[in-house]
């Protein structure tokens, strides 16, 4: 009977370990920016993510980024296939700056996978970088989403 206590209070955890984990994941609420495929690769920003303090947002994005293979004889790369990158942000509106608090590396698409690596920027790498809003920059993109298309 105690065995059968034990077992069961070990499933018990085991299975709250795993409804954690799905809530952690389930949580996520990626949404696809609609930027044309020749311009950018797959964008995406966490909608549960967002916090947003007066001119400052908060916030996570990810970024799916092609896996190449080798280089034929004509120079160019195989594409085969895509991995993503989340990295949590801060955008102020108000002085169009930007900067990363930390990257994650995932094996596939959308921050699915397991996790490669990741990364968190030194101090230096954190100080705010003025955003550029042209054609195919990632942060242009992120800026004119979340700070809206009027803005500055």
């Amino acid at each position: 009977m105690a065995g059968q206590l034990a077992h069961n209070g070990l499933h018990a955890v085991l299975l709250a370990g795993s409804l954690s984990l799905c809530g952690s994941v389930a949580a996520r609420d990626l949404t696809r920016l609609p930027i044309p495929e020749q311009e950018h690769d797959p964008l995406y920003v966490d909608q549960a993510s967002i916090q947003r303090s007066g001119n400052v947002v908060r916030f996570r994005y990810v970024l799916d980024v092609p896996t190449l293979g080798p280089m034929s004889a004509n120079g160019q790369y195989e594409l085969k296939g895509y991995h993503s990158n989340e990295f949590d942000a801060v955008i102020d509106c108000a002085r169009q700056t930007m900067s990363v608090e930390s990257i994650t590396a995932y094996a596939g698409v959308g921050a699915t996978g397991a996790v490669t690596s990741r990364y968190w920027p030194t101090a230096s790498e954190r100080a705010p970088r003025t955003v550029v809003l042209k054609k195919g920059a990632t942060w242009g993109y992120l800026y004119r989403t979340l700070c809206g298309p009027d803005t500055r």
